[in-house]
């Protein structure tokens, strides 16, 4: 007996840690470890199967699968089991009793409910239900359209901060640079003091701004793996971003219309308004089915027997037949809950009517923005090479004598500065690209 006993606790044992590991291991490929190397397309796909704010939308397209469920089950017959027990004290003499007698009564059956017509309701609920079901799987998508948009924005947040700690760190090597060439001078005798504090001062500034910008990269970090469904803690060690595409070599976009004409299409919330107009409509119909009568077919069989449950036939019964049911008159309820589902199919109509104005809207907003933000990072990219130019010759020009650090100095922020914007400009164009995907639906493509 203890050896049956220690050999059942080992298996529940095994089982047990069977069990775990397998539950483990399903764990760790759901939620798998970020990679050291991310580009934005992994980032996007990541998002997509690790976002909990997704989980939201996947519950409410479950609750309309349920609904759909529900309103099919409507075509099924009902059949439902009974059973009771009845205590009776006290009969009335008029009843048959001598007001002392009391007994039990034992009931069990079973009844059957069959609508076969009910003015076509059933189909249009289910039509209706449809619609809910379609509407929930195209939220689910704008909701993965604007999940990826902001997994853009973020990374491309990233990608600004680590271009600025590139020009912070060749900003401070420069200056370094020139503070030791400006201390062998002064050492020499050819050179003064002041210089050598400028260049320290100098680069001491692009020391903080070093610092500045390595503090906004972990900040981005954080909000990027956010968005992907991890934690700070979960960023593994020498995390970095794969840089962005060469703009230059980036496709001309498509005309206004062709951006617009693909929205109409694509956009996952016009999809669900035009679905929005089916479900509306469909319950017009179904409303007005009250009007129509409806037929049922019913069934009951049941047995009754006093003082104990043991029934035999004679104690059984069989009731069954067909019932129809029209409602004449319900005080212009029906007519006031049908007007009321027409009200909705204008409001979804206006809706969508309305949705498609301000994505018109949005689509040349961004389209002259992408356009604009083209223009000025060629801008920016040629004022960079003449910056950088400029502060070569003037260095060149200090190293002999012929200008002060003053001059130096303003070369120097005046790279430094074109740098910075030549950066921003190239992250604006790659955001509006973004921002122009995902205002005509084309940014789920890109997961994919």
């Amino acid at each position: 007996m203890k050896t049956s006993l220690v050999r059942i606790c080992l298996s529940v044992m095994l089982t047990a840690i069977v069990v775990i590991a397998a539950d483990t291991e399903g764990h760790d490929q759901y939620h798998p470890s970020l990679p050291k190397k991310l580009s934005l397309p992994e980032a996007k796909k990541i998002a997509l199967q690790g976002n909990p704010s997704l989980q939201i939308t996947v519950a409410r397209l479950q609750a309309a699968a349920a609904q759909l469920q529900q309103a099919q089950s409507n075509y099924m017959p009902t059949l439902d089991l009974s059973a009771s027990v009845q205590r009776t004290q006290e009969v009335p003499k008029q009843n048959g009793g001598n007001g002392r007698s009391h007994f039990t009564t034992y009931n069990a059956g079973a009844s059957l409910d069959w609508t076969l017509y009910d003015g076509m309701a059933r189909k249009y609920d289910n039509i209706a239900k449809r619609a809910g079901l379609k509407i929930a799987e195209s939220n689910h998508l704008d909701a993965q359209r604007s999940l990826l948009l902001s997994v853009a924005t973020a990374y491309y947040d990233t990608l600004l901060e680590v271009e600025n700690i590139r020009i912070a760190k060749e900003d401070l090597k420069y200056n370094l640079d020139l503070q030791e060439t400006a201390q062998k001078k002064l050492e020499r005798g050819a050179g003064n003091r002041s210089d050598v504090l400028n260049f320290q001062i100098k680069a001491k500034g692009a020391q903080a701004n070093l610092i500045q910008a390595e503090q906004n990269l972990k900040i981005c970090h954080y909000s990027l793996v956010q968005l992907l469904g991890y934690s700070p803690s979960e960023i593994p060690e020498g995390f970095e971003l794969l840089p962005a595409d060469d703009y230059t070599k980036d496709s001309t976009l498509p005309s206004i219309d062709e951006c617009i004409a693909y929205a109409f299409e694509h956009r996952p919330d016009i999809v669900a308004q035009q679905d929005m107009i089916h479900r509306q409509s469909a319950l017009v119909n179904y409303y007005d089915s009250d009007y129509q009568p409806q037929i049922d077919l019913f069934a009951d069989y049941g047995l009754t027997r006093r003082k104990n449950p043991k029934f035999t036939h004679h104690d059984d019964s069989l009731v069954f037949g067909a019932q129809v049911r029209w409602n004449i008159f319900n005080g212009n309820k029906t007519r006031a809950r049908v007007a009321e589902a027409y009200a909705g199919v204008l409001e979804a109509r206006a809706s969508l009517d309305a949705l498609k104005q301000e994505i018109e809207r949005q689509v040349a907003n961004q389209h002259t923005a992408t356009n604009e933000a083209r223009t000025l990072a060629d801008l920016k990219n040629e004022t960079e090479k003449l910056a950088e130019e400029t502060r070569d010759l003037v260095r060149t020009e200090y190293n002999i004598g012929r200008v002060t650090a003053t001059r130096l100095n303003e070369a120097q922020t005046d790279l430094t500065n074109a740098q910075g914007a030549r950066v921003k400009a190239i992250i604006l164009y790659w955001q509006y690209r973004e921002n122009l995907a995902a205002t005509t639906g084309k940014i789920m493509e890109t997961a994919k």
